[in-house]
């Protein structure tokens, strides 16, 4: 599922070689097996792998991004990711570029993706986003962001 505003229909191009390399990767790779920590593709692409344990999203923060797109892949486990579009949000922690990074405060009503293993969602930089979140309770997640230059 991509999901944005019709403006920004030719803004990007999803068939671009970044995308490619990115799909191919969770297409080709033994995903289960992989360790948590960092993996640097080609063409600036980067996979982190995560394992952590879902939340009540009023506990967790609105983010959004400048340099990358977000894939968000659940290998194992499930979880909710919040999204909306960044108009309307208030900044609560500016944004460091070092992380590529912005936090927000609570806003507008948005969308919820709930991810089982084998779903993803991309994320654009005008999405604001909260993953992470808890489905009926909190449970144990296997995930894979990969970052996607825009």
């Amino acid at each position: 599922m991509v999901s944005t505003n019709i403006k920004d229909v030719y803004k990007y191009n999803f068939y671009d070689e970044k995308f490619r390399i990115a799909f191919e990767f969770l297409k080709t790779e033994d995903l289960r097996s992989l360790e948590q920590g960092e993996i640097l593709l080609a063409d600036g692409v980067k996979v982190s792998v995560q394992f952590y344990e879902t939340q009540d999203a009023s506990q967790l923060k609105w983010e959004s991004h400048e340099r990358y797109f977000d894939i968000q892949y659940v290998i194992d486990g499930e979880e909710i990711v919040q999204t909306a579009s960044r108009s309307g949000f208030e900044i609560s922690e500016k944004y460091n570029p070092e992380k590529d990074i912005t936090f927000y405060k609570d806003g507008p009503l948005g969308s919820s993706v709930l991810l089982h293993g084998g779903d993803y969602v991309i994320l654009a930089p005008e999405d604001v986003h909260k993953p992470r979140c808890k489905t009926v309770k909190n449970s144990p997640v296997k995930k894979i962001v990969i970052k996607v230059p825009v």
